[in-house]
């Protein structure tokens, strides 16, 4: 769908094809254009001006390949369109998949149900326009006949669109079932090795799994889990060693150990005395009886360790039972929370160790014995039991996939897996090539030859007639298409929109202020330029893009410059160029001097929004799910009543607030922040008896369990600076949209003692909170903000007395006479003052004066020069973009007193400027930050 045809500019050729053309036109006898009734009726007037409905077939027709395939297409493709219409359901979901590609860019459709309601506004709003361009009779409406829920249900108007597409795609599929069968076609399925293959990487391991897998943060974690449980590993064994901490106090191996440390007390020990007992136990399987021994644990007992690990790990989970062994938990395993599908192993390294390294059979690994790491996280993992039944069909004994039946069939899961690789085979480039293909085999015939020329570039075998016809543009096979029928659709996806350009084109043509700056030194420039391009394209020099020498140079001129000879590519290419650029540049010809003044507005307003937040923050997080993804905590609220939900948020506050208050008491609070989290990730999830009773004997788990027990986690993060850029409009990097608002409202605090103070607190965090409703909910987790710093917006004001002499002697100072010469060769004087913090229009007009001189901007003052850069070069790169460039020549069509014939289109012409100005708020009209600044931009401009 185009949305525009603007006026071209080339600052070089740019060559788009990419298939050679072989010409035969030079030298032989031109055949009439065929025009059927399109005539000399007005489709355009102005003052002196006309654009006839055949002016404007003559400038569309060159760019009519894409249309005129269109409608040859829904010739070549009747057959396929009446399965479409006649089977609508078929095709439904073929239909559905391309209208939401277009419309919001995936057809993922559980993906478009996680799109935000701005960015859903955004794209329908775009693609009702992309629409209207396309099919201008056909209003939609941005409620009624999009599906935002489902994503299935679009209105038929949407949906019919595509059904050429389906079509298409029909005829590809019969192609390609013919490749797939043919060994020397690239798309040639090996029935028996490929299908195998696919059901060996895409199938066989794809069943759901029961296993016990447990995540720690860090290895510190793990390890003091098996502290904890007494557990040490030996040789993919696990071993559990006497206790010193209980009261019953230990004998034999464990007495020698505390002994040969200097522990003379054998039960009731301190933490800290356990650890360095539990370091120094070496397992020594070699003594298998006595006080000494160390036994592994059989399989069973192995079993009630990683449950009783399980449930300690996972307190805020139901509690599973303990007392099962291997046999009677694969019996219950429906009752247990152990079953998990392929998909539902987001990490791929635990995934594939759990399938494929652990095993279930007699002499196989069950069971990890010491933490293993996977991704970011080290796991414990118990496997009971793959669910591989279906599988097991589908193999013969030697574990083969079976691909044939007795009969010589493919089996029923063979046929499914042949159908998904053609499927995949099944491309938009396949689709596209056998569209292509299918032109150059059909009978079409072409009656135009500047449309058969510029055809040739993609449709190489398409055939030119040899006898003019009046009323036809093309043939396939019987079915005609005339020239009136073309015309129409070209008239209402192009006509309003070239019309335009031609008016333009024409007005600058006709304006001796802008021809004038085309002097003979320039025509001659470009006379030189397009003879070296002639004669580099007679050496064959694009011959890769396209164009071969062999075409001729008149094929070529009318390619590539849409000229028939070097005088007309003149004006055609650069001159209209040079005109284009030369109304652009006229800004005061265009607003009037009062320019400046808009632009020092803008860069402005610009100014007064400025703020820059240094910071880090402190992220509380839970990941129930274990995706390695933060839950969002609306949604894990939504898994709570509201009892729970009242207990986790009041537990929430009294975790923030420990660690808000703990941080203060370090060196600097991004210092406590940083020591927090590393102690808290390292520590266990319950406490120990030193917590409370005598000897006390405070370890990290005596501060932490109990938030761990609830599934916190912690992060603190450095950020990149905050500004009043970070969530605008066309912003690459924004923030969730609550976290900014946080972040607003912490800048807010640091600029008061700015004000104060002139400096910004190098850290300052939020305060403690009263209650749930003073945290930072983000959609990713609870966080508090640490402010390292601040910016303000820099400074413009130079004053005279500011400024200084260059030497002694001088009449002005150095910045208060500047001295410039306008288009008329009239001097005029401008200083580089400003009283206030603002910019000034002296200030923005000194800058746009000199940036493109050959030394730069030397006429500002360092500070000032920063201003400009920071305020309103943001400004000027929007007024040089392309919607306010185009906004500035419908500016001169609208100036130019021109009318449609046709009142439709005069209001078509106005959608045109409407679409515009909608690509440049990027359909967004609800960005507060964009607004207060461009919000009024094109009633300014």
């Amino acid at each position: 769908m185009n949305k525009t045809n603007l006026i071209k500019k080339l600052a070089a050729l740019v060559l788009l094809t990419t298939f050679a053309v072989t010409l035969a036109a030079c030298g032989s006898k031109s055949l009439s254009t065929p025009y059927g009734s399109v005539g000399n009726t007005p489709y355009l007037t102005g003052a002196g001006y006309s654009i006839t409905e055949k002016d404007l077939y003559n400038e569309m027709r060159l760019s009519s390949s894409s249309v005129l395939v269109e409608e040859i297409e829904k010739l070549l493709y009747k057959a396929e369109l009446a399965l479409v219409d006649a089977e609508p359901a078929k095709y439904a979901e073929d239909l559905v998949k391309y209208a939401n590609e277009a419309i919001f860019g995936s057809s993922d459709i559980e993906a478009l149900k996680k799109l935000d309601a701005t960015t859903l506004s955004s794209k329908i709003a775009s693609y009702i326009d992309s629409f209207y361009l396309a099919e201008s009779n056909t209003a939609l409406d941005p409620v009624a006949d999009f599906d935002t829920t489902d994503f299935a249900d679009h209105d038929a108007k949407i949906l019919n669109f595509y059904k050429l597409n389906v079509a298409k795609k029909i005829y590809a599929k019969e192609q390609l079932l013919k490749d797939v069968k043919d060994k020397d076609a690239s798309s040639y399925i090996n029935i028996e090795k490929d299908l195998a293959t696919y059901f060996d990487n895409n199938v066989k391991n794809q069943y759901d799994m029961s296993a016990i897998t447990i995540r720690f943060v860090n290895l510190n974690e793990a390890n003091a889990t098996l502290r904890k449980f007494n557990i040490k590993t030996y040789r993919n064994q696990l071993y559990v060693i006497a206790d010193p901490r209980g009261n019953t106090p230990v004998e034999g191996k464990a007495k020698e150990v505390l002994d040969s440390l200097g522990i003379f007390q054998y039960s009731n020990i301190s933490d800290a005395d356990y650890r360095k007992y539990y370091d120094k136990y070496q397992i020594d399987p070699s003594v298998s009886a006595g006080s000494n021994a160390d036994v592994a644990l059989d399989e069973n007992e192995t079993l009630v360790k990683f449950l009783e690990i399980y449930n300690y790990i996972y307190s805020y989970r139901d509690q599973v039972n303990t007392n099962y062994t291997v046999e009677s938990i694969l019996a219950d395993l429906d009752n247990l929370p152990f079953t998990k599908s392929y998909e539902d192993y987001t990490n791929t390294s635990l995934r594939s160790y759990v399938y494929t390294t652990l095993g279930t059979e007699d002499g196989d690994t069950r069971f990890s014995a010491n933490p293993r790491l996977s991704g970011s996280n080290y796991f414990l993992v118990f496997k009971l039991q793959g669910h591989d039944e279906e599988i097991q069909q589908w193999v013969d004994e030697d574990n083969k996939f079976i691909v044939y039946k007795n009969t010589g069939e493919l089996t029923e899961k063979a046929q499914e897996i042949f159908d998904k690789i053609v499927e995949s085979k099944l491309t938009t480039t396949y689709i596209s090539a056998k569209a292509t293909e299918r032109i150059n085999k059909a009978d079409i015939v072409i009656y135009d030859e500047l449309v058969k020329l510029y055809m040739a570039q993609s449709y190489k075998d398409v055939k030119l007639t040899s006898k003019s016809s009046k009323t036809l543009i093309a043939k396939v096979g019987d079915d005609e298409i005339t020239v009136d029928a073309f015309y129409a659709k070209l008239e209402q996806r192009l006509g309003v929109s070239v019309a335009i350009d031609m008016a333009i084109r024409q007005t600058l043509k006709n304006t001796e202020k802008y021809t004038s700056t085309i002097t003979s030194e320039k025509r001659a420039e470009y006379r030189k330029n397009i003879e070296t391009i002639i004669k580099q394209f007679g050496q064959d020099y694009y011959a890769s893009s396209g164009y071969p020498a062999s075409m001729g140079r008149k094929n070529f001129l009318m390619l590539a410059f849409r000229a028939a000879s070097i005088d007309e590519a003149i004006e055609n290419v650069y001159v209209a160029s040079a005109l284009e650029e030369a109304y652009l540049k006229d800004i005061e010809g265009i607003y009037g001097d009062t320019i400046y003044e808009k632009f020092a507005t803008y860069a402005n307003k610009l100014r007064d929004r400025f703020f820059s937040l240094s910071s880090s923050h402190l992220l509380v997080y839970v990941d129930m799910d274990e995706n390695d993804t933060p839950d969002d905590p609306a949604e894990y609220f939504e898994t709570l009543d509201a009892t729970e939900k009242a207990a986790f948020q009041a537990k929430l506050v009294e975790f923030m607030n420990k660690i808000n208050d703990r941080a203060r008491d370090y060196s600097s609070l991004t210092t406590g922040m940083n020591a927090i989290v590393e102690e808290f990730n390292a520590s266990g999830r319950i406490g120990n008896s030193g917590c409370t009773v005598a000897p006390l004997d405070p370890t990290p788990e005596c501060r932490w369990a109990e938030y761990k027990a609830l599934g916190f986690n912690l992060k603190f993060e450095n950020l990149p600076a905050i500004n009043n850029n970070t969530n605008i409009t066309g912003s690459t990097s924004a923030l969730d949209e609550k976290f900014y608002a946080g972040a607003l409202e912490v800048y807010a605090e640091v600029k008061a003692i700015y004000d104060d103070e002139k400096t910004f607190p190098s850290q300052w965090l939020v305060p403690t909170v009263a209650d749930y409703d003073g945290i930072l909910e983000s959609s990713f987790g609870w966080h508090m903000i640490l402010s390292t710093g601040g910016g303000v917006a820099v400074s413009s004001k130079f004053t005279k007395e500011d400024d200084t002499f260059a030497k002694d002697g001088d009449q002005y100072k150095i910045y208060e006479h500047i001295e410039y010469t306008d288009a008329n060769d009239v001097k005029y004087y401008l200083d580089a003052y400003s009283d206030t913090d603002a910019i000034s229009a002296n200030q923005v007009q000194i800058y746009l004066n000199e940036k493109d001189s050959e030394y730069g901007v030397e006429n500002l003052p360092t500070a000032v020069s920063n201003a400009i850069s920071a305020y309103f070069a943001p400004i000027h790169e929007k007024f040089t973009g392309s919607q306010n460039q185009l906004n500035m020549l419908y500016r001169l069509f609208n100036n130019g007193g021109f009318t449609f014939a046709n009142a439709a289109n005069t209001t078509k012409a106005q959608r045109l400027i409407t679409i515009n100005q909608s690509q440049f708020f990027s359909y967004v009209t609800d960005n507060e930050e964009f607004q207060a600044v461009y919000g009024d931009w094109f009633t300014d401009f």
